[in-house]
């Protein structure tokens, strides 16, 4: 028997009662602060925000005057009450409770303590959240927060409670402080980089206005949003859902309204020209998607001959959002002129230094505001990027249509014309069965295989089917699985034995073996649509012999295997490494919260 099962035998034997959460525990909601007074200064009294509860840090800061009842401390409980219902710990100086936040703490620690109020309700509120009805933005009710009911154990019993909880949040707080550094050194690069003009004179600065025109978007309303329908992006959304750039939106409109929209082509920036305070306005995103997109009366369209996530980044800058701070109107809700962004000025580099630099952003950008978005989604976000940079590095456009062999003249040697081609073109493509030597493997028995062994065998899957003391293939080779889990594609940097079920690729001179797997990885879909279904699922050799295969000179192979190694050796050690172990603490941590906190309901 554990401490808690001790402790619940002890003080609770017949079960715990559960009892009105607001009997027990106090809950203050934030105050309407005047938006005209927020600022940027640290140097005032931090204002706490719905987007501030997670992070448990300040983004905004409070001019004016206020009430000392609203001020919250290191430590105390908050709840984010539109969009979604976030618990979080406060994080940083004394701070001011905004509107739309509240508090919760005990109103006897004798009977409630604090630290069970934190680790108890923060899936109660999850569950709320998930069965309130809303549209594009959820809202908590106080009558919702009013009706909730939590078991109250005895204090000895929530003491041990809190006790094991706040281990696994401490480890992981820990953990989180780190990921925020990172978040730190991409900010920091990124004015750096987009502000590098104003102190060493490299490239001119230039207003926005002189570089692009503003369009004011036209007014729809959440009422008219479906699930199908025209594109549109809402201003609100640019502040919860859009980050630098946009290729697919999260909202359609009514296509049946008669409303003639305005709309943002592809490489246009929108610019979100309203909000609850001038430090907020003036962000946007770059639209690459390639259907237009109808635009908020509350935002600008920025049509320009720039690089469209260049111009973004630039919208995200202190030295961009320090120039329009004084053309903000101030009010209940906060707005600026296309004259006040028009007079904006931002640093212009050439095109080809815009692209360095927004490579350089978009790693810094994918590395550390992923990590912020809930680490499962990160790992796979990385898997993503490596697959995004794959697909991107091995689909070459071809500048015209290239010959085909069919047409290669009787006499002219292979190898010469691959290489005329690749002097003329760059690369060219060809068959698989011309550039490798395609082979199926042996049959083994099982009596021939070990448990443990020198050589792996690769039969009809990636694991191995045993192994065996001697080998058939070399390493650094590219094999597929035609048998069972056909159309599957495996790698191996040691020598193997391939069975019949299992067609090795090995290259000639012109290719590099770790090119071809990379490559066929892109071709993964098409081969799975090939595999022939029957009982055991088969993938015909010739279907691999026939994939045409874009060859470039090997020094572009080299540089494209390098780079797409890097990027599968930053998905394996994401895998196993920071992001994997906060989730694994996080998977800790909701076990023992769920198996503390389930109690046997105490019976009249």
């Amino acid at each position: 028997m554990n401490k808690i099962e001790e402790l619940i035998q002890q003080y609770c034997p017949d079960g715990v009662e559960y009892v009105k959460f607001v009997d027990y525990a106090n809950v203050l909601y934030g105050c309407p602060f005047d938006a005209s007074k927020f600022t940027d200064d640290k140097s005032f009294i931090p204002l706490i925000r719905i987007r501030d509860v997670l992070s448990g840090k300040a983004g905004t800061y409070y001019t004016g005057e206020f009430s000392k009842e609203y001020i919250i401390k290191k430590g105390d409980v908050l709840v984010g009450m539109d969009g979604n219902f976030n618990l979080g710990v406060w994080d940083d100086i004394d701070g001011l409770l905004c509107q739309r936040v509240c508090k919760l703490y005990t109103k006897d620690e004798n009977k409630l303590l604090n630290g069970y109020i934190r680790h108890y309700m923060k899936p109660v509120f999850r569950q709320i959240e998930e069965s309130t009805a809303g549209g594009s933005v959820k809202h908590l009710s106080a009558r919702a927060i009013n009706a909730i009911e939590i078991p109250l154990p005895p204090l000895p019993v929530q003491e041990e409670i809190v006790r094991i909880l706040d281990n696994f949040t401490t480890l992981e707080a820990e953990l989180e402080a780190e990921l925020d550094c990172r978040k730190r050194q991409y900010e920091y690069y990124r004015d750096k980089l987009l502000n590098k003009s104003k102190s060493e004179n490299e490239y001119k600065r230039v207003k926005l206005g002189e570089i692009g025109t503003f369009t004011r978007g036209r007014r729809f309303v959440h009422a008219d949003d479906r699930d199908e329908g025209i594109p549109c992006i809402h201003y609100g959304e640019l502040y919860t859902h859009y980050g630098v750039w946009a290729d697919k939106v999260k909202t359609h409109i009514n296509p049946e309204l008669t409303t003639n929209f305005r709309y943002a082509d592809k490489n246009d920036v929108i610019i979100v020209a309203a909000g609850e305070n001038n430090v907020d306005i003036g962000i946007g995103v770059a639209w690459l998607g390639n259907e237009k997109v109808a635009v908020h009366d509350a935002c600008f369209i920025f049509k320009h001959n720039q690089n469209p996530k260049f111009i973004s980044y630039a919208l995200r800058t202190y030295d961009y959002h320090q120039q329009i701070k004084s053309k903000v109107s101030q009010g209940k809700i906060c707005s600026i002129s296309a004259d006040g962004l028009a007079n904006a000025e931002i640093p212009l580099p050439p095109l080809d230094v815009q692209e360095r630099i927004v490579n350089v952003l978009d790693n810094f950008e994918q590395l550390c505001n992923d990590l912020g978005i809930g680490l499962p989604a990160e790992i796979e976000a990385r898997k993503k990027q490596y697959e995004y940079y794959r697909n991107k590095l091995l689909s070459f456009t071809p500048p015209q249509q290239l010959i085909d062999y069919q047409f290669i003249t009787f006499g002219v040697k292979i190898n010469d014309y691959i290489k005329i081609m690749q002097y003329v073109f760059g690369y060219v493509y060809v068959p698989m069965s011309e550039i490798a030597e395609i082979k199926r493997g042996v049959r083994v028995v099982k009596n021939d295989l070990t448990a443990t062994g020198l050589f792996p065998v690769f039969q009809n899957c990636l694991t191995p089917l045993g192994y065996k003391e001697d080998r058939n293939r070399k390493g650094e080779m590219t094999f597929v699985i035609v048998g069972g889990a056909a159309g599957s594609i495996g790698y191996s940097f040691s020598d193997f034995w391939a069975a019949d079920d299992c067609v090795t690729i090995d290259g000639n001179s012109e290719i590099i073996n770790r090119y071809i797997y990379h490559f066929l990885l892109t071709q993964q879909q098409y081969l799975l649509s090939q595999v022939r279904k029957s009982s055991v699922p088969r993938l015909s050799r010739a279907v691999i012999e026939n994939v045409k295969i874009p060859l470039p000179p090997l020094s572009e192979q080299e540089r494209i295997v390098s780079i797409l190694d890097r990027f599968d050796t930053l998905v394996n050690d994401i895998s196993q490494g920071l992001p994997a172990e906060i989730e694994a603490r996080k998977k800790q941590y909701e076990y023992y919260r769920n198996k503390l906190l389930t109690f046997k309901e105490k019976t009249a």
